[in-house]
């Protein structure tokens, strides 16, 4: 068993602050396994940076440790390498670019799901809390502004979901912050 840890950068989005501090992992463990753990309420970040926003007024304090409630959370942000799995134990899936609004947040990414399943169905059964999109980007909703560049992984939160649709249907997908060449690009990812 390893219990070799590593420190992994993380941004934390809530409706009135957020968090950019370090999450401290097991080697063999990822950051939507922690995010989906039932049996911890609480996100730990050590070395943090708070900003309270007011749609760009930014107030920002520096903080050691901070416990994040789960349910707060609408978006979490990683670029943790993923971790490594046997082709054998890989389960055959299919890349769906979508879009989701989760307010005062959108988000576009590609959701990975089973081989032969459809985009709802998994959606409406799923059993994890938090859902994994990569190749991923955050703005506002109500004026476009960018809140990270295009991130190897976010995790949104079910419970804060309004809307998701395929980004290749979406009228959402036109309020991405993006002139219409870099939107290509984004819908292509």
């Amino acid at each position: 068993m390893n219990t070799d840890l590593v420190q992994v950068p993380l941004q934390i989005y809530t409706v009135s602050a957020s968090w950019h501090g370090e999450l401290t992992l097991p080697a063999a463990r990822r950051v939507s396994d922690l995010l989906n753990d039932n049996g911890h309420s609480f996100v730990v970040l050590d070395r943090v940076a708070r900003a309270s926003y007011d749609h760009g007024d930014a107030e920002s304090m520096l903080l050691e440790t901070v416990a994040i409630n789960k349910r707060t959370i609408i978006a979490a942000v990683s670029d943790q390498t993923p971790l490594r799995i046997e082709a054998a134990d890989r389960i055959p899936k299919t890349l769906h670019r979508v879009v989701i609004h989760a307010p005062p947040f959108g988000l576009m990414g590609n959701l990975h799901l089973p081989r032969g399943s459809k985009l709802f169905e998994v959606i409406n059964s799923a059993r994890h809390d938090f859902i994994p999109l990569t190749s991923a980007m955050i703005w506002w909703l109500d004026h476009s502004s960018m809140l990270s560049t295009t991130s190897e992984f976010i995790a949104v939160n079910r419970q804060w979901i309004t809307a998701l649709c395929s980004a290749a249907e979406s009228l959402i997908a036109s309020a991405v912050p993006l002139q219409p060449a870099l939107m290509q690009d984004a819908l292509a990812a």
